[in-house]
Order: structure tokens, then C-alpha cells, then sequence
């Protein structure tokens, strides 16, 4: 067999090596500084916004967890124990309405796992009248009026003794409404003070209108 000659091949590349290096090593000068560059020249990204024209994001929405007036204005004080369907009682705070007098308390009587309530009692103080203390209990869930009590009681009597005498009667009534009689020892202590401090809130209006009245009628004396 014919044997090739390759010293031929041999000198001519490496003869061309330190050619090949030089290119090898500029271009991989070249290459390493490429990224840097692009990475400096690149321009920013920016939101250019059109004449009438609108964001596409949204702003996420706080999620409502409880209603304000359930949580901050009520407190739950009782849950019923004999009822088929368990309830149970919430008592406002003082809140005042377009009414006279304008100033209440609302009872809640509503079912223990949410919805409309089964009671909703109005109770206000409606002053003394014919020298008798003058309660007024509307019960009108959803706006529909149910009942419409009054409790009336002299004057002559001390106010405790009155106050616990409404109360006793006007937590008899509910109880009965309600039919649990674990209700009655909750409720009598908590209306016992709602009633008073309806009571309190009438005097002090009264007397701070009296009190005002009084330097204007020296004025015009």
C-alpha cells in the first residue's frame, strides 16, 4: 500500500496555530465583554400610557371578614340551650335615630349560625308622664312591627326599685317570646342597666336644658 506523507499537513498547521490562537483569544476577549455591554446599553423598560387609555392591572380588594355593626356595636351575652334551632342574643350599644326620643338600645335574637333575626327590641325611655316612669319596647324585626309594649311605674318609688321591677317584666316578656328559659338569668342583669342608663341619659338632658333656660330668663328679668 502507497503510504502518505503528512510532516506536509503537519507544518503547514502548525505553522498556523499561533494564528488561530491570536484569533481565539481576541474573540474570546470580544465574547466576555459582549453581556457587559448589552447589560449597560439596555434601556430600561417603561409604561408609556395612551390618551384614554387605562391600566390593565388591578388593585387587589380588601376581603370584608365580619360586618362593622356585628363585631364593634354588639356583644353576644347568651346562646340558647333548649331551642331546635340554637340562638342566641345580641345587645347594641346606645344609638340614637330620627325617632322621640331618639335615643335606644336594640336587642338582637337572631339564629346562632347568622341571618335575619327572630327579635329585633327597640327599647327607649320615654320620660316620666301622668308621674310615671314611661318605657317603650317595640319588637320589629326586619323593619315589621311585632309587638309594641309599654311599662309605666310611679315615680314616688325609688329609681332601683323601678329599674328592677321593669326589668324583671320586661325580661319575663322576651323570655316567653323567645321560649328558652335559660334566657331570663342573662337578660335581667344586662336590661337592668340598659333601662337606667336610658334613664340617666333623659335627666341629663333635661336638667343641662333647665340649666339653660335658667340664665336667659334672668337675662331677660
Amino acid at each position: 500500500m502507497a503510504r502518505t506523507s503528512t510532516k506536509g499537513c503537519r507544518r503547514v498547521i502548525f505553522s498556523h496555530l499561533p494564528c488561530f490562537y491570536r484569533m481565539l483569544g481576541t474573540a474570546s476577549g470580544l465574547l466576555s465583554l459582549v453581556p457587559s455591554c448589552l447589560v449597560e446599553c439596555a434601556p430600561l423598560p417603561k409604561r408609556v400610557q395612551r390618551n384614554g387609555a387605562r391600566n390593565m392591572h388591578r388593585r387587589r380588594r380588601r376581603r370584608k371578614t365580619c360586618s362593622a355593626r356585628t363585631d364593634r356595636q354588639t356583644r353576644r351575652f347568651w346562646t340558647s340551650q333548649r331551642l331546635l334551632i340554637q340562638q342566641q342574643a345580641r345587645l347594641g350599644m346606645r344609638e340614637y335615630d330620627a325617632r322621640q326620643p331618639a335615643c335606644h338600645y336594640n336587642l338582637h335574637i337572631q339564629p346562632a349560625c347568622g341571618g335575619l333575626d327572630y327579635h329585633n327590641y327597640h327599647i327607649r325611655y320615654l320620660g316620666i308622664r301622668e308621674d310615671k316612669h314611661v318605657w317603650s319596647v317595640v319588637d320589629a324585626p326586619s323593619g315589621q312591627e311585632k309587638s309594641h309594649r309599654v311599662y309605666a311605674f310611679s315615680k314616688e318609688h325609688f329609681i332601683r326599685e323601678v329599674i328592677d321591677a321593669a326589668s324583671s317584666l320586661l325580661v319575663t316578656d322576651m323570655t316567653n317570646d323567645v321560649g328558652d328559659p335559660s334566657l331570663w338569668a342573662n337578660l335581667c342583669e344586662h336590661l337592668a342597666l340598659v333601662l337606667f342608663d336610658l334613664y340617666r341619659y333623659d335627666l341629663e338632658k333635661t336638667s343641662g336644658g333647665l340649666l339653660r333656660k335658667k340664665p336667659d330668663q334672668e337675662r331677660r328679668s
